[in-house]
C-alpha cells in the first residue's frame, strides 16, 4: 500500500498483518504519516494504492488526536470520558458517601442504616467496585 499527496509520497510499499486482538501503535516524527496511515487502516481514507483488508466483523477504533470535539467541546482525558458511562454508578457512589457521613454523626438511625444496606447491595450488584478496574483494563488492554 501506498500513500501520496501530489509527487510527495508519505509512505510507499508498506505490507502489514495485524492478528486478531491485536493492538498496534505508531510512533515517529510529526508529518511522516502516521495519522495518515490509521485512517487509512480505519477506512477512513483510501490508499493512493494497493488495498486494506480487514476481516469480517473487525472493529477498528480510531481517537482523532483533536479530540475536543469528540467529548463535547470539553477537553479531558479518554479515561474521564469513559467515566462519564458509568454516572448512575458514581452517583450511587456518592450518595453512599453521603450517607456514611450522616451515619458518623447519627450512627443508630435504624433507618438511615437500612437504607444504606438497600443501597450498598444495588451498588455492588451493579459492578460498583468494579468498573474503574474495568476501563484501565480496557484503556491498557
Amino acid at each position: 500500500m501506498s500513500q501520496s499527496f501530489g509527487a510527495v509520497d508519505v509512505f510507499a510499499g508498506i505490507s502489514a498483518s495485524i492478528p486478531n486482538d491485536g493492538k498496534i501503535g505508531l510512533v515517529g516524527p510529526n508529518g511522516i504519516g502516521k495519522t495518515t496511515l490509521l485512517l487509512i487502516l480505519a477506512g477512513l481514507a483510501s490508499p493512493s494504492s494497493g488495498s486494506v483488508h480487514r476481516a469480517r466483523n473487525c472493529r477498528i477504533g480510531y481517537l482523532p488526536q483533536e479530540s475536543a470535539g469528540a467529548f463535547n467541546g470539553q477537553e479531558h482525558t479518554v479515561y474521564q470520558e469513559m467515566l462519564t458511562l458509568f454516572a448512575p454508578l458514581r452517583e450511587q457512589e456518592i450518595r453512599l458517601r453521603q450517607m456514611e457521613q450522616r451515619m458518623a454523626v447519627d450512627g443508630n438511625a435504624p433507618t438511615l442504616l437500612a437504607d444504606y444496606g438497600v443501597a450498598l447491595e444495588r451498588f455492588e450488584l451493579a459492578g460498583g467496585y468494579d468498573y474503574e478496574r474495568h476501563i484501565k483494563h480496557t484503556l491498557t488492554g
